[in-house]
């Protein structure tokens, strides 16, 4: 989050109003509708039970899941054998993922199996893209990139390392580093074998200080490891550069919700 003045932010400060209280109507749909004070909302997007259905699905039980088959530590000898696994399958890591379901690495693993979920939000127009991510993972549109681009991109990236921010601190890099990989989010393979990998690209890191806040809502500083995917080779491309942006979907509410997590942050600190 960027950095927020809780003390009495103006755009957040409180104020007295003299307006007289809502008077609360038991109008129906159509009767509001028919008024023509307020346009159409369209087809209900939330179930009508959704409180009932949100309590009937919190009482079902966790799902039992199966071991990965990968090794999430950092040793060369996790590194070789995950690589070992991913060259007996070819190097398709969706068949890996697939054939250990359900797994934490099962894509959507870290939210509620899809039947539950589709009982909340089956009739939001986002369903099926959601439906698509949680059965098969995110698949964003990028430009193709050449073999021989991709290759002289690789062999930029092993003669540049990483930024400053991470070479200058090896220990704070390798301790960021081990948290992602034993929480999950990094799999180790062996460097020299990266070339082996059909498709590969790498992206230099670097350790930013950012702002968050504490269990208590209180401003703190933290080290935050980030993959520069912005970072331009010798070729000119990054992965940023390659997206299709017109192939998106609109983010309709991003200011909206930036708003409500700077004011969430504000008022908690002031009240």
């Amino acid at each position: 989050l960027p950095p927020v003045d809780c003390t009495d932010p103006p755009q957040y400060r409180s104020t007295v109003s003299h307006a007289p209280p809502r008077q609360h109507t038991s109008l129906s749909r159509n009767q509001i509708l028919n008024s023509g004070t307020f346009a159409d909302p369209g087809p209900p997007v939330w179930p009508s039970n959704l409180v009932e259905v949100v309590i009937d699905i919190l009482r079902q039980p966790n799902l039992t899941t199966n071991d990965s088959p990968f090794h999430f530590n950092l040793s060369r000898e996790a590194a070789e054998a995950n690589f070992a696994i991913l060259e007996s399958s070819d190097f398709n890591l969706d068949s890996i993922i697939r054939a250990h379901h359900p797994s934490p690495l099962s894509y959507g693993s870290e939210f509620r199996p899809v039947a539950q979920l589709q009982r909340i939000f089956g009739l939001h127009p986002s369903w099926n893209r959601m439906q698509a991510r949680l059965d098969s993972g995110s698949n964003w549109p990028l430009e193709p990139l050449p073999f021989e681009q991709r290759r002289s991109d690789l062999r930029d990236a092993l003669a540049f390392g990483n930024h400053k921010g991470a070479t200058e601190q090896p220990s704070l890099l390798r301790q960021l580093v081990e948290e992602d990989v034993c929480s999950g989010y990094g799999l180790p393979l062996p460097l020299h074998e990266i070339h082996r990998i059909p498709g590969a690209l790498m992206a230099p890191m670097n350790v930013i200080r950012q702002n968050t806040i504490d269990e208590t809502g209180r401003i703190v500083e933290k080290d935050r490891l980030t993959h520069d995917q912005s970072y331009r080779w010798n070729s000119g491309s990054s992965v940023n550069s390659r997206v299709r942006k017109e192939d998106l979907p609109p983010c309709l509410f991003g200011g909206v919700i930036r708003r409500i997590i700077n004011w969430a942050v504000a008022a908690r600190a002031k009240f």
